[in-house]
């Protein structure tokens, strides 16, 4: 597409922290990687921020005597300062230094770096609040008390520039919010100034300044007055801006234009980003991977794109990060803004199947136990003189109340599972020859029913002997002679619950055992 290249402008149009020694290489360069903590020297020794390199080369670097020092910047978002409380931090550029961003950490040559793919951000941000990474809405995502410049350009000249970043989130009452230029008229070179607000001159304020400007995307910055959301320029100031776009910055009322022309292709940007905290539980589907998009001219929008955004491979619990991927859209360059994609641990149940009672002679019972996620169940008893285990086989020992647990603890991709915990009660069945039956319940609450507990056919055998204990062997009742009459188990003492028994009595003169459980409910 065709458009405007050379504008030279006649408008009004609207920390201190410590700093180490620091060496540039031979070729004096000084390498910028965030997180790092050399002297600058190389990638393998690079310093971590550009607040840093820039102070060290204003205080410490004579172009005239040393030649032009150049400080390489890799990807990521990069703050004038740690000290959340001083606004007035900013990125200061030097006469005789050139910054350029947009390197992946292992370039030995300026033209290897890839600006618009290794996005390199100078944020006003200082306390963390913002909404965004990169500001594109001033009203809603711009927060709390921000730098009030984030590049200053004032006192240099064209031996200083700023190649390759992203200008976002100055804010000040004053003038200039992304960049401020005093008598200073710097190179600026594929630049996105977005996101910023001011008094006058949102996106740049130029006093008595000439700036340069090549391959500048301006747009989606806030002039609070009303003058210059892009630029603001005095009576005095005249840059020269090729291959820029400046959206929503004309004011009718501003003055006089003096603007030349030269013709030539031009590739307007749009600035894409990644929606933040994208995700999804481990095994299941990735969601269409979103964004949003700003820098459209007139009468584009999001119709425009094709392709859709990808991921690093991966499908275990972890961050991948998100990248462009076949996402373009025709006539316009992108500069993309990645995030993380999270896959978190996926829950998990267990299922275990256990009969609610069993008689002792059963021997060995099988229990089902598995968990929904594969994983192999753990099975533990709480008494093993009721019953033991071997593997999901369940040995009986004894008379009682045992209870089974199945716990999972997860993995690398499952969180642990809840424990499920089953009661089962091991009883011995009553002799086959004495046809005798001992109820299962009672209800001691005076109302005449089940008052106290019936022992069917005992009437038949008068020399017996009825004991009732709890789970824990202690004896609770001892009575002889049981005959659902004068001599029986009222309950009025024993709380809710499941007690055990045994009833002796006496067939063809041997005496016999009988076991069992019965239950006391009140209600």
């Amino acid at each position: 597409m065709k458009s405007n290249l050379l504008l030279i402008f006649l408008f009004s149009c609207f920390c201190s922290e410590a700093v180490f020694a620091q060496t540039p290489s031979s070729e004096n360069i000084l390498f910028v990687k965030k997180g790092s903590a050399g002297n600058g020297s190389s990638w393998t020794h690079a310093m971590g921020e550009l607040a840093e390199a820039l102070t060290w080369a204003g205080s410490n670097w004579d172009a005239e005597a040393d030649g032009p020092l150049q400080i390489w910047v890799t990807s990521g978002r990069y703050l004038p300062t740690t000290n959340t409380a001083n606004r007035n931090a900013t990125f200061q550029l030097v006469k005789g230094v050139k910054v350029y961003g947009g390197f992946s950490g292992v370039e030995a040559v300026l033209t290897e770096r890839d600006w618009a793919k290794n996005v390199t951000i100078l944020s006003g941000d200082i306390d963390g609040n913002d909404v965004a990474a990169v500001i594109t809405d001033v009203d809603q995502e711009l927060k709390g008390n921000n730098s009030y410049t984030v590049v200053n350009g004032s006192g240099t000249d064209i031996t200083a520039s700023l190649d390759g970043f992203i200008i976002t989130a100055g804010h000040n009452p004053s003038n200039g919010g992304g960049i401020y230029n005093d008598e200073g008229s710097p190179a600026l070179v594929n630049l996105t100034i977005t996101g910023n607000k001011a008094m006058y001159g949102g996106g740049l304020y130029n006093q008595g300044s000439s700036p340069e400007l090549r391959h500048i995307t301006i747009s989606n910055n806030r002039a609070e007055s009303g003058y210059g959301d892009g630029i603001f320029n005095d009576p005095d100031s005249h840059p020269i801006l090729k291959n820029t776009i400046i959206s929503g910055s004309w004011k009718e009322e501003v003055g006089s234009y003096a603007i030349t022309f030269t013709d030539d292709d031009i590739t307007p940007m749009l600035t894409i980003i990644a929606k933040p905290e994208q995700q999804k539980v481990y095994g299941a589907e990735d969601p269409v991977l979103t964004y949003t998009a700003s820098g459209f001219l007139p009468g584009d929008n999001n119709t425009i794109f094709s392709g859709t955004l990808s991921r690093d491979i991966g499908e275990d619990v972890g961050s991948y990060p998100i990248k462009q991927g076949t996402l373009s859209a025709d006539n316009y360059a992108l500069a993309f803004i990645g995030s993380d994609f999270t896959i978190n641990k996926s829950p998990q149940e267990i299922t275990l199947v256990a009969p609610e009672e069993l008689s002792l002679d059963v021997g060995i019972q099988a229990l089902t136990v598995s968990s929904s996620s594969g994983l192999p169940v753990t099975i533990e008893v709480d008494d093993a003189s009721v019953a033991t285990l071997s593997g999901t086989d369940l040995h009986l020992q004894g008379p009682g109340v045992v209870t089974v647990t199945a716990t999972q603890e997860g993995n690398q991709n499952y969180e642990a599972a809840a424990p499920v915990s089953t009661a089962i009660r091991v009883v011995e069945s009553p002799k086959k020859n004495v046809p005798i039956r001992v109820h299962k319940a009672l209800s001691p609450n005076g109302d005449g029913v089940n008052d106290f507990l019936f022992i069917d056919g005992i009437e038949n055998y008068p020399e017996n002997k009825f004991i009732v204990f709890d789970a824990g062997g202690n004896i609770l009742a001892d009575i002889a002679g049981y005959d659902n009459g004068s001599h029986v188990l009222f309950g009025e003492q024993l709380n809710d619950g499941t007690y055990f028994y045994y009833l002796d009595v006496t067939v063809d003169g041997r005496r016999e055992r009988i076991k069992g459980f019965f239950e006391v409910k009140r209600k």
